[in-house]
């Protein structure tokens, strides 16, 4: 998913058309004013708020990875993402290990184990890249980008407005898909 589609769906959203129809014309950020390009990273800066906010509170991003310790220690900089919570150790037959978290490192009572952590998406900084990890449709995202630039500007009548339109969305994006069994049916 690109950033700029997110970027174009919140600029209509905001009352920022005249940015959408340039951006569609260029696809390029340096062709605007110097003002419509403050208003673009403003909303870069939104997008970033919006990712995370979905990341630890509705779908968080876990990975599993393989740790060895030394002295039972091990440095959060050894993972590939940076963990903003731990869920849990396993040793490698599978039984839940002993785990003590500190601010720089986790201490694993066992010499290796598997880990299953909680992370934040990589911040976004380019209006022309990709988004890494999307986690939801680009519209979702556009909601929550009106609702923090709305705040920025002081607006709370607006952003209340999107606020519901973004919460609303999120979840019924993030609801579990059950199946729905129906008892069986009997004669008479």
């Amino acid at each position: 998913m690109k950033v700029m589609d997110i970027i174009k769906i919140a600029c209509d959203f905001t009352g920022n058309e005249n940015i959408a129809a340039s951006l569609d014309e260029d696809e390029q950020v340096s062709s605007l004013t110097q003002e419509q390009q403050k208003t673009v990273k403003t909303l870069v800066k939104c997008l970033n708020l919006v990712q995370n906010e979905i990341a630890t509170q509705y779908i968080p991003l876990q990975q599993v990875q393989q740790v060895s310790t030394k002295d039972f220690k091990v440095l959060y900089s050894q993972f590939e993402n940076t963990p903003i919570s731990i869920v849990w150790a396993k040793d490698r037959f599978g039984r839940n290990i002993r785990f003590k978290t500190f601010s720089d490192y986790l201490i694993i009572f066992a010499p290796n184990a598997s880990v299953k952590y909680q992370y934040l998406p990589q911040n976004i900084t380019e209006v022309d890249g990709e988004m890494s990890q999307p986690l939801v449709p680009a519209r979702i995202y556009a909601y929550g980008v009106a609702r923090e630039y709305f705040l920025q500007q002081a607006l709370s009548d607006d952003a209340d407005i999107w606020e519901v339109r973004f919460k609303d969305s999120l979840q019924v994006f993030a609801r579990k898909k059950q199946e729905v069994k129906m008892p069986c049916r009997r004669w008479l």
